[in-house]
């Protein structure tokens, strides 16, 4: 290139803004009115080899079309400045274009610099672990919020809100997240109208998200959201709130049921045995005396030895303490002088996390008054048996010498007189009735009285029912009964009292038996539950009215008074037995159909 050539260029670059046109005809570009032109492959040869490309094609497409030309573009000579090339206006006439030519290296680099700080912050917004998005409000005819939109977002806004990029460009913030609440579109608006920036937490029930936000104006209509979603943190504070709620509830309901409790409760702490906790029940139990806070030994200095050995065991070795019917002395209305009391207790240890022994608990019902009445009930008891066996005797030797000197009086003076005979018959039906009830009543008061003496063990059911066949024998023999049974469990109770239930029911079918078919008797066993055994007793006799299966258990209670001989006091000795041990007996008939007795004892 000539140095007039490359002079014109440098003239603009020199004044930083210069004019030119170009002869389209002739191809030649002028600068600042010069004569002389410059070539166009020649002007373009000039240009920085990265811009060249981009320059060349807008001035052709200028030439061919006369379209508006503006492109920036670097010189070879000094590629660290920047020149703005301008078409002023579509082509003036049919083979020549106008325009100026500008120095805008100033504005270049700060639009570069611009440019890297802009790539700089989007790589700061993409990489941010906060959501952010860029919105213009949208206004209502009134100048009120209605809604807004979003311009721009980051990767983490849809992490947080679960809308992709897509979805939260095709629409309004309520066209893409239908039925959002107006409180989001009226606390940005009112953002963008006061100019302030607001930080807040809120749900969105609709997308079903806690959100954390800061809203900041940006103008024009626009403001900025940075957030979080904080759904699992607010999840986590309920869960905790809910739990602290749940455990202030649960206090408050155990402390009513200590207070309520309807047994005494104390809590002794530490080798002092200082008393924590003492319900109301317990504070009656020690009235008039100063319980929590207090050293026991100091609230009760009268008890003994022996109790504060078990304080010892339960708090040092961790063994609980279980005693029924216990006898503690002590001074309960503080006149010097101590009484007898009993109580029913548990002493329980507690344990703290790491496993040692702090203080135990001690759970406590007095039932002084219940063993004074038990203790006087046996003394009466005992009484009584005495009463009967005395009575059994005073009343059994009349009836004897009744029965003898009727018999006396019948042979001696009545000889062949059917009525004697017949008076003297009733004496004797009469006597053995009367002996009979009296050996009942008898058996029923040993029944009464073994209740208060006699513990339940385990008991086989076969040997009990063994023992009511050989009682029975003969009677089974006479009748030509035929009784069979399955093995039988072993069951809660005794033998000898469980044999008189199978003897008592055994002599009920023996008694009610049919004339016209030979009795037979079966006996079985089922498991009822996990803890009890049923036992069955099932004949073939006269049955009963399914009406009087409750009734029979009665004492004195009979269904057959004159046909069938009795007194009624058979089945109550089976019921009593069986209620002493933790059983239940039942019945079930049909008249004619037979009778299937069942009772029910815990398993062993």
């Amino acid at each position: 290139m000539s140095t007039q050539h490359s002079a014109l260029p440098l003239q603009a670059e020199l004044d930083g803004i210069g004019t030119w046109h170009w002869d389209l005809s002739s191809s030649l570009l002028h600068f600042d009115e010069q004569a002389d032109g410059i070539p166009l492959p020649a002007f373009l040869d000039t240009v920085h080899p990265g811009d060249r490309p981009r320059l060349e094609v807008a001035m052709q497409s200028a030439a061919a079309d006369g379209q508006a030309l503006h492109c920036d573009y670097r010189t070879q000579a000094h590629p660290d400045a920047w020149w703005q090339i301008r078409c002023l206006r579509s082509r003036s006439t049919e083979s020549r274009l106008h325009g100026l030519l500008l120095d805008i290296t100033d504005a270049k680099r700060r639009e570069l610099e611009l440019a890297e700080r802009e790539r700089r912050y989007h790589a700061l917004f993409n990489a941010t672990d906060q959501g952010y998005c860029l919105c213009e409000m949208i206004w209502d005819e009134n100048g009120r919020p209605a809604d807004y939109r979003f311009l721009e977002l980051n990767p983490k806004f849809v992490e947080a809100t679960g809308l992709s990029r897509e979805v939260a460009f095709s629409g309004t913030a309520r066209q893409i997240v239908p039925g959002l609440e107006d409180f989001w579109v009226e606390r940005y608006g009112a953002v963008v109208l006061t100019g302030v920036p607001d930080r807040f937490e809120s749900r969105s029930e609709v997308m079903g998200r806690w959100f954390d936000v800061f809203a900041q104006p940006v103008g024009d209509g626009r403001f900025a959201l940075v957030f979080n979603d904080v759904s699992a943190r607010k999840q986590a504070e309920a869960d905790r709130e809910r739990l602290h709620l749940q455990i202030q509830e649960e206090r408050r309901r155990l402390h009513q049921v200590f207070e309520q409790a309807p047994v005494a409760i104390v809590v002794l702490r530490g080798p002092e045995y200082v008393v924590e906790l003492a319900n109301p029940l317990y504070q009656q139990i020690l009235e008039g005396r100063e319980l929590v806070g207090r050293r026991f030994a100091d609230v009760m200095p009268e008890l003994s030895e022996e109790v504060w050995q078990v304080f010892h065991r339960v708090l040092h070795d961790g063994e609980t303490f279980v005693a029924r019917n216990w006898l503690v002395p002590y001074d309960f209305d503080r006149d010097g002088v101590k009484e007898d009391h009993w109580f029913n207790l548990v002493y329980s240890p507690l344990r703290e996390a790491d496993g040692t022994i702090s203080s135990f608990v001690a759970v406590v019902t007095e039932v002084t008054e219940e063993v004074k009445a038990r203790n006087e009930l046996v003394r009466v008891n005992r009484e009584l048996e005495e009463f009967a066996y005395v009575a059994s005797h005073d009343l059994q030797e009349p009836l004897r010498m009744v029965n003898i000197y009727t018999q006396l009086l019948v042979g001696r003076y009545a000889g062949d007189d059917p009525t004697a005979k017949q008076y003297a018959t009733f004496v004797r039906n009469g006597v053995v009735r009367m002996e009979n009830l009296i050996r009942d009543l008898l058996a029923y008061s040993r029944i009464i009285q073994s209740d208060q003496e006699e513990e339940a063990g385990p008991a086989d059911l076969n040997l009990a029912l063994q023992e009511s066949l050989t009682v029975l024998q003969n009677r089974i023999d006479e009748v030509g009964a035929t009784i069979t049974a399955d093995p039988l469990p072993v069951v809660q109770g005794d033998v000898r009292q469980l044999g008189h239930v199978f003897q008592n029911l055994l002599a009920n079918s023996l008694k009610y038996r049919r004339t016209d078919a030979p009795l037979t008797v079966y006996i079985q066993a089922r498991e009822q539950t996990n803890e009890e055994w049923q036992i069955s007793i099932a004949d073939n006799g006269i049955g009963f009215e399914p009406e009087y299966a409750e009734r029979i258990f009665g004492l004195f209670k009979r269904l057959h008074s004159t046909e069938y001989p009795g007194t009624g006091i058979g089945l109550s000795i089976c019921q009593r037995i069986l209620d002493r041990y933790g059983g239940r007996i039942w019945a079930e008939g049909q008249p004619g159909q037979g009778a299937t007795f069942y009772f029910v004892l815990p398993k062993a």
